[in-house]
């Protein structure tokens, strides 16, 4: 069983870097595969010193994205060196052997399943605030373009209550910066949307493997530390500028992955206007608020 680990890097080599040496000497990590998604700085440059056996640098044709990129490294996992699981992982994460260990056997115990992760730890130790969600139906997903609906009638979020004493539970959708897939689903059915830039690429994998009858299993006894890297705000400065691209990924979503009517694109369309309207109001009044 070969087990790789595929980091995407943009402009931050230096938090890359750190986390390649927290996880090069594990025992049962084979191969870490770091792909630099066109940087506009020298990281490309400084990762590829820390090229070794274990160690492979790619370097992007494009900056094509999130989904994209990492594509490109599970390719290279699969392909060449013939891995059956692949950890997919944000630069600005801190996980564990052990946590590696429970994620293979997952996978090893259960052929249905497809996508297995710890879950997602603040650095001080508490909850992240989403460590799973559900894959929503058309018009919630529609609406949840609204910061306002979103924040108070949405029903993407699952009652916690439930996960309660519980080692694993089955869920739709966990968050991207720390998971492990079976490799041979991921080739013969998923891979990430090339299409989609940033956002949404969760919900992508969740629909796709969905149709294919396979699980997403969320493992509770197993945490890891996400920092919420600056990596996308190095990008992309203004929040709504991350906003925008944020509906952009969901129009694309709904008009690829949802059966919907020219009339039923139209009607979306002029709502996601008013939602990014919205979103400008309420970014403006946060801003104002925090001068």
């Amino acid at each position: 069983m070969d087990i790789s680990c595929v980091i995407l890097n943009y402009n931050d080599a230096n938090k890359t870097i750190s986390l390649i040496e927290e996880i090069k000497d594990y025992s049962n990590l084979d191969h870490i595969i770091i792909v630099d998604n066109l940087s506009t700085d020298n990281s490309y440059e400084k990762l590829k010193k820390k090229e070794s056996g274990k160690v492979t640098v790619l370097l992007s044709d494009k900056n094509g994205g999130y989904g994209y990129g990492n594509n490109l490294g599970i390719r290279k996992a699969y392909n060449e060196f013939h891995s059956s699981y692949i950890i997919i992982a944000n630069p600005d994460v801190h996980f564990t052997e052990k946590n590696i260990e429970a994620m293979a056997e997952q996978l090893n115990k259960d052929k249905e399943t497809c996508i297995v992760a710890p879950k997602a730890l603040k650095p001080n130790g508490e909850n992240q605030t989403l460590i799973a969600w559900k894959v929503q139906n058309l018009l919630d997903y529609t609406l949840s373009a609204s910061m306002i609906y979103i924040k108070f009638f949405s029903k993407k979020y699952y009652d916690l209550n439930q996960f309660k004493n519980k080692k694993k539970v089955e869920v739709d959708v966990v968050p991207g910066s720390l998971l492990m897939v079976n490799a041979e689903y991921m080739m013969k059915y998923g891979m990430y949307d090339n299409g989609i830039f940033l956002y949404g690429e969760e919900e992508t994998l969740a629909l796709k493997f969905r149709k294919k009858h396979l699980k997403t299993v969320l493992l509770l006894n197993e945490t890891y530390i996400h920092e919420h890297s600056v990596s996308i705000s190095k990008s992309f400065p203004k929040a709504i500028k991350q906003k925008k691209m944020n509906l952009d990924s969901r129009f694309y979503l709904i008009k690829n992955y949802y059966k919907i009517t020219k009339f039923q694109e139209k009607i979306i369309s002029n709502f996601f206007k008013l939602a990014y309207f919205e979103n400008r109001v309420i970014f403006k009044i946060k801003d104002f608020r925090n001068r």
